[in-house]
C-alpha cells in the first residue's frame, strides 16, 4: 500500500512538472521574477523600497529570495527569460499541493481506511481547481492552504495550539487572505480550551509574526507590519476583483466606496458576512459543527462565506476552502458533499481561467486555452453565489440530522 501511495505521488509530481511548461500568468510573473533578482542582490532588509512597486507581505518573499539566491550564486546562466526560472518559481507551490495531499491522506487514514485516504489525495491534487493555481498561473496560495491545514491538524488532532498559531502566523504573513479562516479558529480555541491556552497561542501569534518581519524591518518590524498590510489591503477598492461571489453579478473592479442606502458597499459587505456567520457558526446544534468531521466542514463554510460576500476579493482567495471541505465531505462519507466539492472546484477552475487569459494576450497554445470569457463574469457569478447559498442550506440541514 505503501508502494502504491509512492507510485502516486511520484505521479503527481511528474504532472505538475509538465503542466509547469505551460505560460504562467505574465502580469504576476514578470513581478515574481524582478522580485527575486531584487530580493538576492539587496537582500530582506533593503527590499521594500519607494523605488519600485510591492504589494506582498513578506512571507511570499522569503520564497523569492531562496530562488533569486539559488540562481544568482548556482546558475548565473538563467535569465528573467528563461523557462527554468519559471520552473524554480512554480516548483515551491507544487511541492506544497502535494505535501498536503499527504497531510490530508494521513488524516483521513485516522479516520477511514486506506482506500479513501488515497482517494482523498487524489482529489486534492489532480483538481484543475489547485493545479492551475500553483503549476500554470504560478501563485503560491497553495503554500498558505498547506500551512493552515497543518494549524487545523495541530488543533485538532495533536492538541498542541501554540504550535498551530506557529503555523498559522506562517500562513497569513504570506497571504493576509488566510484571516478568512481566524473567526472559525477563535471560536473553536474558546469552546476547546483553557483561557490559558488562550493567552499563550495569542503570545505565540504574535511574536511568530514580529519575528518573521524582523529581518525585513530591523529597526521596527512592528512598524513594518502595518504597513506592508495597510499597504496590500488598500491596493484595490474593487467590489469584485474578477472574483465570481455576490459583488461579481454586479460587475467587476467597480468601487466598493461607492453608498447604497447612505452605507457604502465596503460596509454592506461587511453586514452580509457576519449574518451568514451566525449562521454557520451558531445556529443549534452549535457544539456539534466544532466537533471532527463537521469541524472541517464549518471552517470551509467560513472561507466560503469569506469569499462569496465581501468585497476587494480577487479570483484565487476561494483557495483554502478545497482542502478543508474535502476532508469533512470524505470523514462524512457524502456523496452530495462531494458532488459539491467537485462543482465548486469547476467554478473555481473557470474563474482563474477567465482573468488567465483575458490578462495573458500573447498565449499560442490553442483557440480552447486562449478563449476569452470575461464577458460572461456576471453569469458565471450569479452561478457561484447559488451554489454558496445551496451548499449553505444544505450545510446546515446535514448538520441537524446527521448522527
Amino acid at each position: 500500500m505503501k508502494k502504491y501511495l509512492l507510485l502516486v505521488v511520484l505521479v503527481a509530481f511528474i504532472f505538475r512538472i509538465i503542466l509547469s511548461l505551460l505560460p504562467a500568468f505574465e502580469y504576476d510573473q514578470n513581478s515574481f521574477r524582478f522580485w527575486s533578482i531584487k530580493l538576492a542582490e539587496h537582500g530582506l532588509s533593503n527590499f521594500y523600497s519607494s523605488d519600485f512597486f510591492t504589494n506582498n507581505p513578506v512571507g511570499f518573499f522569503y520564497l523569492l529570495w531562496i530562488v533569486g539566491s539559488f540562481i544568482t550564486h548556482f546558475a548565473p546562466w538563467i535569465n528573467s527569460n528563461h523557462q527554468f526560472f519559471d520552473l524554480l518559481l512554480k516548483l515551491p507551490a507544487n511541492l506544497a499541493d502535494i505535501l498536503t495531499g499527504i497531510l490530508i491522506f494521513k488524516i483521513i487514514l485516522k479516520k477511514l481506511n486506506h482506500q479513501l485516504a488515497v482517494l482523498g489525495f487524489c482529489l486534492y491534487v489532480f483538481n484543475p481547481a489547485i493545479f492551475f493555481n500553483s503549476s500554470i498561473w504560478g501563485q503560491y496560495d497553495g503554500i498558505v492552504a498547506l500551512f493552515l491545514l497543518a494549524a487545523f491538524y495541530l488543533l485538532e488532532f495533536r492538541k498542541m495550539p501554540e504550535v498551530a498559531f506557529v503555523f498559522y502566523s506562517l500562513a497569513w504573513t504570506f497571504k493576509p487572505q488566510a484571516i478568512m479562516l481566524l473567526p472559525f479558529i477563535g471560536l473553536f480555541m474558546l469552546i476547546k480550551y483553557s483561557p490559558a491556552k488562550w493567552l499563550t497561542s495569542t503570545i505565540t501569534l504574535a511574536v511568530t509574526t514580529i519575528l518573521i518581519y524582523f529581518p525585513f524591518s530591523p529597526n521596527n518590524p512592528l512598524a513594518g507590519l502595518i504597513s506592508v498590510n495597510l499597504g496590500s489591503t488598500t491596493l484595490y477598492n474593487c467590489t469584485s476583483c474578477f472574483a465570481f461571489n455576490f459583488w461579481g453579478m454586479f460587475g467587476n473592479w467597480k468601487s466598493d466606496l461607492q453608498s447604497f442606502l447612505g452605507i457604502k458597499y465596503l460596509y454592506w459587505a461587511f453586514i452580509l458576512y457576519l449574518i451568514s456567520l451566525v449562521s454557520i457558526f451558531f445556529f443549534k446544534p452549535f457544539l456539534k459543527r466544532y466537533n471532527s468531521p463537521f469541524f472541517f466542514i464549518t471552517a470551509a463554510m467560513s472561507a466560503f462565506a469569506f469569499f462569496s460576500l465581501l468585497t476587494r476579493m480577487h479570483e484565487r482567495y476561494l483557495f483554502p476552502f478545497f482542502i478543508l471541505f474535502l476532508i469533512g465531505a470524505i470523514l462524512l462519507k457524502s456523496r452530495v458533499l462531494l458532488f459539491f466539492y467537485v462543482l465548486v472546484s469547476l467554478i473555481y477552475s473557470l474563474n482563474l481561467y477567465v482573468p488567465y487569459t483575458y490578462y495573458n494576450k500573447q498565449l499560442n497554445i490553442s483557440l480552447i486555452l486562449s478563449s476569452d470569457l470575461s464577458g460572461y463574469t456576471q453569469q458565471f457569478s450569479i452561478l457561484s453565489f447559488l451554489v454558496f447559498l445551496a451548499l449553505l442550506s444544505y450545510y446546515l440541514k446535514i448538520l441537524k440530522r446527521h448522527n
